[in-house]
């Protein structure tokens, strides 16, 4: 039970930590040179979730939805890494290509709570439309 508890207080903690991540970035000022401020963000995340957010860009769908299984990520904290790459989609901290794998990691997420989950969410819901008109249309 103790290990149990444990677990659940980390990824408690994980998502705080992206509910920051999440924050700092929609508060950038326009003026802020993008790569010291994207290398610390990637630093921070590479140290507190243990993967690299631009190397999860490359891999597959399943390889990525795997890992997240791995790591015993719970709804919660799937939902708020599926904000933050949906934020990172929608930022200009990165590359149109990079956007693109972003949103798609975030649909990915999003549609395994939704496969999973017993309880219906309208902001999920809306997130997953809102992604699905993303990706269709090229910024």
């Amino acid at each position: 039970m103790y290990q149990r508890d444990y677990l659940l207080k980390q990824i408690e903690m994980m998502g705080q930590f992206l509910r920051k991540v999440i924050a700092r970035m929609q508060q950038l000022p326009d003026d802020e040179p993008l790569p010291p401020v994207l290398n610390k963000i990637k630093a921070e995340f590479q140290a507190e979730m243990g993967f690299d957010p631009e190397e999860i860009l490359s891999m597959n769908d399943d390889d990525f939805l795997l890992l997240l299984d791995e790591k015993k990520f719970n709804d919660e904290l799937l939902d708020t890494l599926a904000e933050f790459y949906l934020r990172l989609g929608e930022s200009d901290l990165i590359s149109l290509p990079l956007k693109l794998f972003a949103r798609q990691k975030s649909l990915a997420i999003c549609n395994k709570i939704e496969s999973r989950s017993n309880t219906f969410s309208m902001q999920r819901s809306e997130r997953i439309r809102e992604l699905y008109r993303l990706l269709q249309t090229v910024d």
